[in-house]
């Protein structure tokens, strides 16, 4: 029965890991400089960042369940399996002491532990931490009197949107995807609306798609739900896919309007 829920667990860990594996937030591992590190020939350390796919890319094509999965939902049933063996664990090591004198000292010691940890979970309390730094197109560039909405990208499952809600808390615009819990239904009318979101959020579109009527239809309603800008995250996609989503937007009109080390700004709108 426990190796059932250890298997379980273990694929529900492998799912809540996304479509690609990530390394140091990149789902681009650079094998160039692994191998340099190694000591590997000259011919071998050239750059080579190839993405590594995950069984969470097919989890997600099954009809019905796949719409709905998101890794971090995995991660649920992580905490849940190991919350089980640990139970196990005790009810086994219980057992093992013997009398029921040192079973009862056993018990009063977890029991003990767990107030404790459930103290310092509760505790609020000041501690060292190092806050991550808002880039400057946030403070720095944006309009302080405009309120036009901010598509971020990419749009994906590893919960990148929980980054952009952070810079949000700065720049105070709209943005079109978050992590925040109950949302109303009506919400996501804009996505299910919008060939172009749809796409983005599963894949970047191919050549032969760049002059599907829909994505450009989709492209111009972005400015009449009061899209101001596209910001592309370089430090979280491809050079390859950044390059082919600035021709495809600039294709479509957008303009640029900033660049730095993390990201490219694109305008297509005047904002609200």
């Amino acid at each position: 029965v426990w190796s059932l829920w250890v298997f379980l667990g273990l694929v529900a860990l492998i799912l809540s890991l996304g479509p690609y594996l990530k390394v140091g937030g990149r789902d681009t591992i650079n094998l160039g400089k692994l191998f340099d590190l190694l000591g590997f020939p000259e011919s071998w350390t050239e750059d080579w960042t190839p993405k590594f796919p995950l069984p969470f890319l097919l989890f997600k094509e099954i009809p019905l369940i796949g719409g709905a999965a998101v890794p971090r939902r995995f991660a649920e049933i992580v905490v849940l399996v190991v919350a089980l063996l640990a139970a196990e664990g005790f009810k086994t090591l219980s057992i093992r002491l013997g009398s029921k004198q040192d079973r009862r000292k056993h018990f009063l010691f977890v029991i003990g532990l767990i107030g404790l940890f459930l103290t310092i979970e509760k505790w609020k309390f000041i501690y060292p931490a190092t806050p991550e730094p808002i880039p400057p197109f946030y403070t720095e560039f944006l309009e302080p009197d405009s309120n036009g909405a901010i598509l971020e990208l990419p749009i994906d499952y590893n919960n990148e949107s929980r980054h952009y809600g952070y810079y949000q808390t700065r720049h105070g615009r709209p943005i079109l995807s978050a992590i925040i819990g109950r949302v109303p239904k009506q919400a996501h009318e804009y996505v299910k609306n919008n060939p172009l979101i749809i796409q983005l959020q599963s894949d970047l579109p191919g050549t032969s798609q760049l002059d599907n009527a829909d994505f450009q239809d989709g492209f111009d309603s972005l400015e009449e739900i009061g899209v101001e800008y596209i910001v592309l995250h370089l430090d979280r996609m491809s050079l390859e896919d950044t390059e082919k989503l600035e021709m495809w937007f600039q294709r479509f009109g957008a303009e640029e309007v900033y660049r730095d080390n993390a990201l490219v700004a694109l305008r297509i709108g005047r904002g609200v």
